[in-house]
Order: structure tokens, then sequence, then C-alpha cells
């Protein structure tokens, strides 16, 4: 049989869940700007000081959302990356990028939100900045791997070509979200040869 203080959690978690989902579905039909918390509570069914008490605000709601889906992708950063030749690289970083843009566009509603709200909202740039950076950090993490054990060029500054190169794929994962008729896998292919010409030694 559960306490009182096992019981209270439940119903923390529960009305955390509530408001979530209730966010979802105003974000959803409304887009971020248009969206309220007046309309979210209303949604979800709970007092305004309650709603209050867990979140401050929709873009501290929409943080929470978007790090359900962040947890996905960053299992994808995090993949090991430990190729002992250029071919074998290539085959880890394409898997990789075609990981990265279908957990993106199989979140398309999410990622538009996201989108939107970048530019709205300083809160969510700040995340969305956070994310970023996380993301060049195990990419650069993977370069110096490969320039210590010679397969790529070791005069490129790693956390550079790690920029550019994180950059180049949420670039291609927006406009993929933009245009369903953009070919994924003939543009992946293009995007990793060209990396790894200028990355990798011969």
């Amino acid at each position: 049989m559960k306490n009182r203080s096992q019981i209270k959690q439940d119903r923390a978690h529960e009305t955390r869940r509530t408001l979530i989902e209730a966010g979802k579905k105003v974000f959803f039909e409304l887009g971020f700007q248009k969206s309220t918390m007046k309309q979210i509570i209303k949604e979800a069914g709970v007092g305004h000081g309650t709603a209050y008490v867990y979140f401050s605000n929709k873009d501290a709601l929409l943080i929470e959302i978007i790090d359900s889906l962040l947890e996905k992708m960053y299992n994808i950063a995090k993949l090991s990356f430990v190729p002992k030749s250029k071919e074998e690289a290539r085959e880890q970083i394409t898997f990789q990028v075609k990981a990265f843009n279908k957990q993106g566009i199989e979140n398309e509603k999410l990622m538009k939100l996201v989108l939107e709200a970048i530019g709205s909202s300083e809160e969510i740039r700040q995340k969305w900045s956070l994310v970023q950076q996380h993301f060049i950090d195990h990419i650069e993490k993977d370069i110096l791997y490969v320039q210590n054990n010679n397969i790529a060029y070791a005069h490129l500054n790693a956390k550079d070509v790690a920029n550019m190169w994180y950059h180049i794929n949420e670039s291609f994962l927006w406009r993929c979200l933009q245009d369903p008729n953009v070919s994924i896998e003939q543009n992946v292919e293009l995007m990793v040869h060209f990396y790894m010409k200028g990355l990798y030694t011969d």
C-alpha cells in the first residue's frame, strides 16, 4: 500500500503529464505564438495556480516537450564511433545522418513547432543553442578520434569542422520538413561524400 508521500508524487507526476499532453494538443493546433498558458490550462483541466507550479510559462512547457524528442536524438550522437578505415567511417556517418533525419521527420509537427518558437522565444533560442552545442561536441570528439588515428587530416580544426557539419545537417533537416519531395537518400549520400572528401585522407 502506498503512503501519503508516494500518493502525492503520483498525483504530481500525473498532473505534469496532463499538462504536457494538453500543451502538445494546443501547440499542434494553434502553433507556438498563438497558444497561451490559459488555453493549455483549460485543455488540461487543472487549476491556474497548480499549472504554474510545474511550468512558469508556455516556453518552459515546450522545452519539456522538446526534451522527450531530444533524448532519442542524443542517443544517435552517442553511438560508438571507432572506425578503423575511411570506408568504415563513411558507413557509420551515413547511418547517423539518416537516423538523425529520420527522428526529425517522424516528429515533424514538433520540429516545425520548434522552428517557429526559435523565431519568437528567447528561452527556446537558448535551449536550441544548447542542443546544437551538445551535438557539435559529440561530432568534434568523433573527428578528433579519426584525426588521432590518421584517418582524417590532422591540420583541420576539429571544432570548426564539427560546427560546419552539424549546421549542414540541421539545415538539411529543416529543408526536409518544409519539402516532403526532397530525396533523403540522394542528398545524404552527397552530403557525406563531400564531408568525407574534405576531412578524410585518401
